[in-house]
């Protein structure tokens, strides 16, 4: 199982696609541990790394559409704190059970779920940054 980078999820921001393809590879990674039956604490490691990246690349979009008056920050928000929070519940899972969280899981919980992020929400966001953008220059 992996999570392949589509050229159909670029946002045509530079910042964000690069870090929405590292998400992508460390996601991969992390499918990979699981499905190779990693011990706990490496697909721990992996998953806690995940998240963290996944908070700051979450924080920046918040910056950005914070910064140019983004008509519909309040609810790409709060996709970004359910995503925190469904991922946080994964890696209590994962902590309290010291039980791998299967690959199958990890599709669902979170590879779909960023997906359809991307292509609803971030991309949205992005049409209406690079309009502002261009009305600002006129």
């Amino acid at each position: 199982m992996s999570f392949v980078w589509n050229k159909r999820y670029e946002t045509g921001v530079a910042i964000i696609d690069h870090q929405h393809q590292e998400i992508f590879l460390h996601t991969n990674r992390l499918l990979a541990a699981t499905e190779m039956e990693c011990r706990t604490e490496e697909s721990l490691q992996m998953m806690e790394f995940l998240g963290n990246y996944v908070v700051q690349h979450f924080n920046m979009e918040e910056r950005t559409m914070l910064g140019e008056g983004y008509p519909d920050y309040d609810a790409h928000v709060a996709e970004h704190l359910s995503f925190i929070e469904e991922y946080g519940r994964l890696l209590t899972l994962v902590k309290e059970r010291n039980t791998n969280v299967t690959a199958v899981i990890i599709q669902r919980k979170v590879c779909d779920w960023l997906i359809t992020h991307i292509m609803h929400t971030d991309i949205a966001m992005a049409v209406w940054l690079k309009k502002s953008e261009q009305q600002k220059a006129a």
